[in-house]
């Protein structure tokens, strides 16, 4: 099998020296995207990073078997739909053959509607961020106050930025943990981003695909962002939130 990243190059980029018990790729997987690296560490570790185009998203074996218990789509979508290229097989088999044999059980729903709470938090939070450094970058370039005000409030400004596209990816997963509460409730015993987006199954399921599709063509393309878009689809994942958490 081709090497797709060394242990070497991944203690590099995410300054932990420790070998790690499993690493897989997964998301697009295109030559011209980002790649998402998935790693389960021995010891607690630093969750998130990104870094010369990988983005490591990493987690210690011991909290690794609390989310998959809990069907967490951040770390259920790696394991279900991610390619091997080290560590230990047998971590990623037997968790593949919990989630396949296994039913959810109901306990889980009060953790999926925190972690989409928590979800839509941050990505509330990357959304002000962005527009408070947009704003530091308009004053600083001697732009009057009127012009700063139609730009941030008023115009449908169209515009690039890595931290608004953040904030795009951190709300799908707001409402992805939504929808997988109603996927578990309907006895399926997994949910991958793919099958929600391809196959949506009510108003939640539709808005997650919309979104996410927004969110991957603004990554691609320059000038493509919103802020009205944006705006709508920040209401609407509040309003779905008010309804069914």
């Amino acid at each position: 099998m081709k090497e797709i990243i060394s242990i070497e190059k991944i203690s590099k980029l995410n300054g932990i020296l420790e070998k790690p018990l499993l690493g897989l790729i997964y998301g697009s997987r295109k030559k011209d995207s980002d790649k998402d690296i998935f790693l389960i560490y021995e010891k607690p570790i630093e969750k998130n990073i990104f870094i010369n185009n990988f983005d490591f998203n990493q987690i210690d074996f011991k909290k690794f078997k609390e989310k998959i218990f809990y069907r967490d789509i951040e770390y259920t979508e790696p394991i279900l739909t991610g390619e091997y290229f080290l560590g230990d097989r047998k971590i990623l088999d037997n968790s593949i053959k919990f989630l396949h044999e296994n039913q959810p059980e109901e306990n889980i729903y009060d953790y999926l509607k925190k972690r989409s709470i928590e979800t839509f938090l941050q990505a509330s939070s990357f959304y002000s961020k962005g527009k408070e450094e947009m704003f530091i970058k308009m004053a600083y370039s001697n732009f009057p106050p009127s012009k700063i005000k139609k730009n941030l409030f008023e115009n449908n400004l169209q515009f690039h930025s890595e931290i608004f596209n953040k904030s795009l990816s951190t709300l799908t997963y707001s409402l992805s943990y939504l929808s997988s509460i109603y996927r578990y409730k309907n006895r399926e015993k997994f949910v991958t981003v793919n099958e929600l987006m391809d196959n949506p199954k009510n108003k939640m399921e539709e808005t997650f695909s919309n979104l996410r599709k927004y969110f991957k063509s603004c990554s691609k393309k320059l000038n493509s962002l919103s802020f009205d878009k944006i705006d709508a689809y920040f209401e609407e994942a509040k309003y779905l939130l008010k309804e069914f958490v």
